[in-house]
């Protein structure tokens, strides 16, 4: 009887999830439901599932609405054509608005809120819903005279009375309004929720034609979601046996290259794999993933095979990952395996800046109806839910800042708070947008219709109304192709060295680059700013704890440095076994026999999978199941109590005492959640280590590299001081030698016009081509002459001294513009064809302060290319400057309270046991050598941080595993010495 029913994915509207409205109608007796949520389909696996789970028949539909939120009608799929051609009509919202009457549609049935045409126009699958509250009107209505064209309509958008409210408040959400302001129209009647089925089939007891045809409808909707892997794209040739032949052929020729012919135990790995590849159905799978590198490589596009796909050694002969999965003793079953009930992903990273070739590629070459990314859920979180209730209650901006930066402190907030409270709790986790996953891209044997609407996204690809959890549980293979910084590069960085020394680099020589010994130097010290997956300040203290200097140990480094070991405590014991690896015991010969390798320390999901199979006696198939669960959302399932539950069971049939039983769970717990399976770990440390080398041997190319990327672990302006210790001459932005981007001269590194805050990229491009075409720049005067450019643009260029090779300074050449440019337009002045000669004028004597280009450059572009300590008023420091260390001194000043000067860095902030927030900071001294502190609660609260800026630090210097590091008992932040430029 319900043909009208919203969950939360009708956005900013309904108030309950999937399983919450289905299990409600449950309570109420309903023995059928269809799900119409508005312009969205989210919902629809997870309602078909809580159905099937509930024995309610299911049926799906659509509520169309208009631009303005008008309800125009609403179509329920009579079978699984039906909801193709829903699906379909959905999707063309993105480019045309909905038809005030749907296009003929033979497998929906159609219910208007009206007479929206004349009823000898309706279709026979179009009916007019009647609301209860509409029944005692049809006594005096034409419609009364159609009775076989009217249906019942008792619309549900929450499942009691007391959910109004926070529907309406969900309504000045979606429209962004004071809820004060909400019109009636606006949002749903109080009568919109689940009534008894008795209390329902009353309001309609005058017109039984009324619930006959309603339950005509119930009856002819037949609707059925099948789950298994046939929904992806089944052939990748013409048929499964060509595939298969194509991948046999692929895999053979790759293992002549990667091994030797005569190396028995590769040969029967490919052998293996092949079978369970064939038999598990991933065939078009692997070629389609190997179809994307070969259109990569052809298009000179670097790449990255990593996660779980390079557990495999087919991935590996045929070109999908560079991690030899013999080598590292990486097994198959963590990527395939027949117990597996979730399809396998892989992860391939390529340049951000042409990943988005790699996307267009896919999607022309099967096709956009067939191709789409997977969804995410924007959803309420508590700063949102504070912003966006602050609004809706008409809370200040400045209370709503107060709440955010003090929730624990309700005194100091205002009194409507408690309203923000009592909804957002209710707010928490549902769903505000469809939002776009980072990378996952699947791809359909049929069109994707048959599953989802589809959505075109502003980036200019389609996405589904589905994430990837359901994408899995459906049986749908996900593709992630991601954009990363560190590949683009390693890319830029070869062409640097070719412009700016002649030299070709192969960065493909992998056995040459791990036997490196300058590369391994940098690691074993930690000097690794830049390197991609080991530049953290973290890192850069592991790395010499470890003494790590070679590829198996920059693998395990990279991922016990991940928050569940470190917090487990295991991540210093791991040091502690590695430093002296006779000195302890293993917690139980299961460890020994499995994880010899990290000293009995599960450092990888591989080794939670190894550790469940032979210490508990879970199958390496319920294995992977628990160790997937823990690294999602569904950390509360019942398939995670009943694997936790068989754990603790097989522990103590086997014998194992019941806190040995304990603590190895623990460790499994605090470690699974956060950590990378060995193989993705693996892959990233081959652009690790090819990092290394480039910086090893072409320094200054590579932060040039790194700092036109702008993405790594650190700001802009570190990578600067990096490139300075690295021997470069910094330069700020001028017209005559900056591209767009940095650009390294010899040792001359200029910084690019992009970098100037507030100039305008079209510009910049501007400037460059100009100058490329038409020679350099010899004047101001002929700047203006070829550029056409404004005057506050002109002003951003002179003052970050970008004109300097005229030999004037920078007053000089304000007084100069006013020659060639009218200050008082804001106007851009067009370029001349003819050079004009122009008026002279005798200047005054401008001079310009020792220090009025640095804080220039603060101010364009947040930070100076001098050091900062330049910078210092060391007046300040009067009495104070003989006492202070340095960061090299600290190895001879440990348990010694020192007094430092550090200019702030980053910090990172953790929890201690109780729950206490804490700070690891990471800073450079005046000589510009790096050095960190560990802040303690107390301390992180009594010296909060105020900003960039050089500050003086006191504390305790400690040693661990020979790393230094200081221990924080006051902090304050120093001044700069008097800006002049306005004196």
């Amino acid at each position: 009887m319900y043909l009208n029913c919203h969950t939360h994915f009708s956005l900013n509207y309904g108030t309950l999830s999937p399983d919450a409205l289905v299990q409600a109608a449950k309570a109420k007796g309903v023995k059928a439901l269809a799900l119409t949520d508005i312009n969205n389909v989210s919902g629809a696996f997870e309602f078909m599932e809580a159905c099937k789970k509930q024995g309610i028949k299911p049926i799906l539909g659509i509520e169309f609405r208009n631009e303005k939120h008008q309800l125009l009608y609403i179509g329920l799929a009579k079978n699984n054509k039906g909801w193709y051609e829903l699906n379909y009509l959905l999707s063309q919202i993105d480019q045309k608005p909905l038809p005030p009457v749907p296009p003929k549609m033979e497998h929906v049935f159609i219910l208007y809120p009206g007479l929206v045409k004349p009823l000898e126009h309706f279709r026979n699958y179009e009916f007019i819903g009647v609301r209860p509250e509409q029944v005692k009107s049809l006594f005096s209505s034409e419609l009364k005279k159609h009775p076989t064209k009217l249906v019942a309509l008792s619309p549900v958008t929450f499942a009691e009375a007391e959910e109004y409210e926070l529907h309406k408040v969900l309504r000045a959400i979606g429209k962004n309004e004071l809820i004060s302001r909400l019109q009636k129209e606006d949002f749903a009647g109080p009568y919109e929720r689940l009534f008894e089925i008795k209390r329902l089939l009353n309001a309609y007891e005058l017109y039984p034609e009324i619930v006959q045809n309603t339950a005509q409808i119930v009856r002819d909707c037949q609707i059925e979601f099948k789950k298994d892997l046939g929904h992806n794209r089944r052939c990748f040739t013409g048929s499964v046996e060509e595939d298969q032949a194509l991948l046999r052929k692929l895999a053979m020729e790759g293992f002549g290259r990667r091994y030797n012919k005569r190396n028995r135990e590769a040969q029967n790995r490919v052998e293996k794999e092949l079978k369970l590849i064939y038999q598990m159905g991933f065939t078009a799978y692997f070629l389609i993933v190997w179809d994307l590198i070969k259109y990569a490589s052809y298009s000179n596009i670097f790449h990255v095979g990593r996660g779980s796909g390079a557990n495999s050694i087919v991935a590996y002969c045929i070109g999908i990952t560079d991690v030899d999965p013999i080598g590292l003793n990486l097994y198959f079953e963590r990527f395939i395996n027949e117990h597996r009930s979730s399809p396998p992903d892989f992860d391939v990273d390529f340049p951000s800046d042409q990943r988005p070739l790699i996307l267009d590629y896919i999607f022309k070459r099967y096709g956009r109806h067939h191709t789409a990314f997977i969804c995410t859920y924007d959803t309420f979180q508590f700063r949102s839910i504070v912003w966006e209730l602050g609004k809706v209650f008409g809370l200040p901006k400045s209370e709503m800042e107060k709440i955010v930066a003090n929730p624990q402190s309700p005194e100091e907030h205002h009194e409507l708070a408690r309203k923000i409270w009592e909804y957002g709790h209710r707010l928490e986790n549902m769903p505000n947008e469809l939002s776009v996953h980072p990378s996952g891209v699947i791809i359909a044997e049929q069109p994707l219709y048959h599953y989802s609407a589809l959505r075109q996204m502003p980036f200019g690809f389609p996405i589904v109304h589905f994430d990837m959890y359901i994408a899995e549980d459906w049986g749908f293979n996900k593709f992630d192709i991601l954009g990363q910084c560190g590949l683009s590069h390693i890319r830029d960085t070869v062409t640097y060295i070719r412009e700016n020394q002649g030299k070709a680099v192969d960065v493909e020589d992998m056995e040459k680059i791990y036997a490196d010994e300058k590369a391994k130097a940098l690691l074993r010290t930690g000097d690794t700013v830049g390197i991609f997956y080991a530049e953290s300040p973290n890192m850069r203290e592991l790395l010499p704890k470890l003494q790590c200097d070679n590829y198996p140990d920059l693998v395990i480094a990279s991922s016990i440095i991940r928050p569940g070991v470190a917090s487990s405590g295991m991540m210093r014991e791991y040091i502690q076994r590695h430093k002296h690896p006779y000195a302890f015991e293993y917690l139980h010969p299961c460890f020994k026999e499995h994880l010899a390798e990290t000293h009995g320390v599960m450092v990888f999901q591989e080794d939670v999978m190894k550790i469940c199979n032979a210490f508990a006696g879970l199958s390496l198939g319920e294995s992977d199941v628990l160790r997937k669960i823990m690294s999602g959302k569904r950390r509360n399932s019942e398939t995670f109590e009943q694997l936790k539950g068989k754990f603790f069971n097989n522990s103590k049939d086997r014998g194992h005492p019941e806190e040995l039983a304990q603590e190895v769970w623990r460790q499994i717990e605090s470690f699974a959640g956060y950590s990378f399976c060995k193989a993705h770990s693996a892959a990233f440390t081959v652009l690790s280590f090819r990092d290394l080398y480039l910086k090893a041997y072409y320094p200054l190319e590579f932060i040039t590299a790194v700092i036109n990327n702008f993405g790594g672990f650190y700001r802009t302006e570190i990578y600067l001081h990096e490139a300075k210790k690295l021997g470069a001459t910094l330069h700020a932005p001028c017209v005559n030698h900056s591209e767009v981007l940095a650009k390294i001269e010899g040792k001359n590194l200029y910084l690019g016009l992009i970098f100037i805050q507030g100039l305008e990229k079209n510009l910049a491009e501007e400037i460059v081509y100009q100058r490329k075409y038409q020679g350099s720049y010899k004047s101001l005067e002929d700047f203006i002459n070829r550029v056409p450019i404004s005057a506050l643009q002109l002003e951003l260029l002179i003052k970050i001294n970008a004109f300097r090779f005229t030999g004037l300074n920078k007053y000089q050449l304000m007084w100069e513009k006013n020659k060639v440019l009218n200050p008082k337009n804001s106007f851009v002045q067009a370029a001349t064809f003819f050079e004009s000669a122009s008026e002279d004028f005798n200047l005054p004597e401008l001079h310009e302060g020792a220090f009025d280009q640095a804080f220039d450059e603060i101010e364009l572009l947040k930070f100076p290319l001098c050091s900062p300590f330049d910078l210092l008023d060391w007046d300040y420091l009067e009495g104070k400057k003989e006492q202070l260390s340095l960061a090299n001194q600290l190895k001879t000043q440990v348990n010694t309270l020192i007094s430092i000067l550090g200019y702030f860095i980053c910090r990172k902030t953790t929890t201690t046991k109780q729950g206490l927030p804490m700070g690891f900071d990471a800073w450079y001294d005046q000589q510009g050598e790096y050095f960190n502190t560990v802040v303690f609660p107390v301390e992180m609260k009594q010296f909060p941080l105020k900003g960039q800026g050089i500050y003086l630090l006191q504390g305790k210097v400690s040693e661990e595993f020979g790393v230094f590091s200081i221990t924080l008992q006051y902090l304050e932040r120093l001044p700069y010495r008097r800006d002049e430029r306005f004196e």
